[in-house]
């Protein structure tokens, strides 16, 4: 049983970790809304009150409700709108972290849990964006302090909670629904089918209820989300746009190696061959392992890829590699009195300090982007250095307008070497052509492979796409970097030099 003084300790300081998090998140959300890739379309959903059904309804439903009427009419508002949900479903994220940790593995680790996961950058940018994922990492996390709330406390109110995570996960992203067997198995396992009987269906029909309010689009247009999934089916199955992952699970290695310090990969390691040597885990461990092992043997299956797809395994990582050592040592110095807590506080200092020396310099870097914008520092060099009747071609997603360009006429398609060659844009009188590295990466990167019997549509894209990057014409560059909303990797070429 959690004593009543420590959970209103904890809640108390988790709730400053989530306001310094939002304090350093929400003024950075007020960027262009056209920038993101995924934003507009959420936003033209809302405006035509027509949902595409790709991705469970709920988000863009409760955006639509706090935009208001008048909202509506404003693309901008709506974004922001949606952003401030997204960075509140990185605080349940983070709150639920904390709270795990602390009762797992005392206070200490879970303030630190809370600041390396606020300092974590691949969490911190994603929580600024309109998208489900922060939810779904919310409900996520909330999930297991769920479950391990019912493994600590008798009773019927742990079942609420876990039946309110579950609501949540499940109506935040598809991938979700694999949380509800790995949840009821360890409601059976904790409770026992006489328990759930007993406790089970109050909790059970507020499951239901919030599940079918927040999915009710669903329903309502079942013959449209068949279609919207059967179209997501084949996108895992070929990739984006006919171009397929070549080696997904070299691809997803290398970024978990990338998200995750290389320290808290090995102590996770460690704790896992530990804890099944001593049959130490939790039932929520037992439970996040199983599903991380699906989940990323899934991920490694899909021809999509994006870094985002890795975060929930990144996120058990941190968490499994930060208490894992001080419950070692916990368990090997049962009797070691101040030995003990000096050892604890070495080994979570090491840990520490070796995550804000891998992650700090990338958080900071992060943070600075946020505050400048390629597209727009491009567009104002181009106003004063270019003349006024230049033609302009670009990727779709580099997203500049005629009035950004200050009035300067622009041309695109969503892959600018569909336009034509170089010969044919200059016979159209295009003059300097835009390219961003968040849509050429996929055909001069070597990650993925072209569809089958689309190989030369490929090579002539990756033939264009590397010809300008070659060029001697190129004006103004910016590489690719974080956050990748604002700095997609921009190149600008006058092909006349080329």
């Amino acid at each position: 049983m959690m004593e009543r003084l420590n959970l209103k300790a904890a809640l108390g300081l988790t709730a400053v970790l989530v306001a310094i998090l939002l304090g350093l998140l929400l003024p950075q959300c007020r960027f262009n809304w056209v920038w993101h890739n995924d934003e507009p379309t959420k936003i033209i959903q809302i405006q035509s009150r027509e949902w595409n059904l790709r991705h469970p309804p709920m988000l863009v439903t409760l955006t639509s409700f706090l935009s208001g009427e008048a909202g509506r009419q404003n693309q901008q508002r709506i974004a922001e709108i949606g952003r401030c949900l997204s960075a509140l479903g990185l605080a349940l994220m983070l709150a639920s972290a904390v709270l795990l940790v602390w009762f797992r593995a005392g206070a200490v680790a879970g303030i630190a849990a809370g600041l390396l996961l606020i300092l974590q950058p691949d969490f911190f940018e994603i929580g600024h964006y309109f998208k489900e994922d922060t939810l779904f990492l919310g409900g996520w996390m909330f999930c297991w302090l769920a479950l391990f709330w019912v493994e600590q406390e008798p009773g019927r109110r742990p079942l609420w909670l876990a039946a309110l995570a579950l609501a949540l996960v499940v109506s935040s992203k598809f991938v979700g629904w694999l949380m509800l067997p790995v949840i009821v198995a360890g409601l059976w396992r904790l409770r026992g089918g006489e328990g759930l009987k007993r406790e089970g269906p109050g909790p059970l029909l507020l499951f239901l209820v919030l599940t079918l309010w927040w999915n009710y689009p669903l329903l309502v247009h079942w013959q449209w989300f068949c279609e919207s999934m059967n179209d997501e089916i084949v996108r895992l199955q070929v990739g984006d746009y006919g171009v397929a992952l070549a080696h997904p699970v070299r691809a997803y290695w290398d970024l978990l190696w990338q998200q995750v310090p290389s320290l808290f990969i090995y102590s996770t390691v460690l704790y896992l061959l530990y804890g099944l040597w001593r049959r130490s885990f939790k039932v929520v461990e037992w439970a996040m392992l199983f599903y991380l092992l699906v989940y990323a043997g899934g991920l490694t299956r899909s021809a999509k890829y994006s870094d985002r797809y890795m975060l929930p395994v990144t996120l058990g990582f941190y968490l499994a590699g930060l208490y894992g050592p001080l419950l070692m040592l916990r368990d090997w110095l049962q009797r070691g009195g101040w030995v003990r807590r000096v050892l604890q506080t070495l080994a979570l200092s090491a840990l520490m300090g070796f995550a804000l020396w891998f992650k700090l310099p990338q958080w900071l870097s992060l943070y600075d982007g946020f505050r400048h914008d390629a597209r727009l520092e491009m567009a104002d060099w181009m106003k004063k250095n270019l003349p006024p009747n230049v033609l302009v071609a670009e990727d779709g997603y580099v997203k500049l307008e005629p009035k950004q360009l200050g009035g300067r006429p622009v041309v695109e398609d969503l892959f600018v070497a569909d336009l034509g060659s170089l010969e044919d844009l200059r016979a159209q009188g295009v003059t300097h052509v835009i390219i961003s590295y968040d849509v050429y990466h996929r055909f001069v990167d070597g990650l993925i492979t072209p569809k089958k019997g689309e190989e030369e549509e490929f090579n002539r894209r990756r033939d264009f796409y590397q010809g300008l990057l070659r060029s001697r014409g190129i004006l103004w560059q910016e590489p690719k970097k974080s956050p990748v909303a604002l700095h997609p990797g921009l190149t600008l070429v006058d092909i006349n030099k080329n």
